[in-house]
C-alpha cells in the first residue's frame, strides 16, 4: 500500500514489531479489515513474527500500511530515537585555560572524567536547592 522508500533500520525492527503488535491488540482491525489479496493483516503479521527478520516486518509494513499509517510509525520511530538520544546527550561548555587546567587535574588525580569529578564535588549542593533557585 506504501511506498518502498519508508524504510526502518534492522536494529528498530523490534520497535516496529512492538508498535504493530500493540496496535493490533488495541483495535484487531487496524490497519484494515481485508486485503485485496485475502488474508488478515494480524494472521500475516503471526507469520511474520515467527521468522523475525526486517524485511518480513518491512514487507508487512508496505502491503498493509497506508500512507497515514506509515507516517505515524515513522513519528514513533522518530519519537523513539530522540528519547533515546536526549538519555545520552552530551553538553559543551566552554572554560577558560586556568579552570580547565584545574579540573582536569583533579579529575585525573581521581581517576574520573571532568563531568563525573564535577557531579561528585556539586550534585549534593545541587540537590539541597530550593525549587525557586532552580
Amino acid at each position: 500500500m506504501a511506498n518502498s522508500r519508508k524504510r526502518f533500520s534492522p536494529r528498530e525492527t523490534w520497535l516496529v514489531k512492538s508498535y504493530i503488535r500493540r496496535k493490533l491488540l488495541l483495535d484487531p482491525s487496524w490497519p484494515c479489515d481485508e486485503h485485496p489479496s485475502g488474508g488478515t493483516a494480524s494472521s500475516d503479521f503471526e507469520k511474520i513474527e515467527i521468522e523475525d527478520s526486517q524485511s518480513g516486518i518491512q514487507s508487512w509494513c508496505e502491503k498493509w500500511l497506508n500512507e497515514e499509517q506509515w507516517k505515524q510509525l515513522l513519528v514513533a520511530l522518530r519519537a523513539k530515537r530522540k528519547r533515546e538520544n536526549d538519555q545520552v546527550r552530551k553538553r559543551n561548555i566552554t572554560l577558560d585555560n586556568k579552570a580547565w587546567r584545574i579540573l582536569s587535574t583533579l579529575a585525573k588525580r581521581d581517576k574520573v572524567t571532568m563531568s563525573q569529578f564535577l557531579i561528585s564535588r556539586f550534585e549534593r549542593e545541587y540537590l539541597d536547592m530550593d525549587d525557586s533557585e532552580i
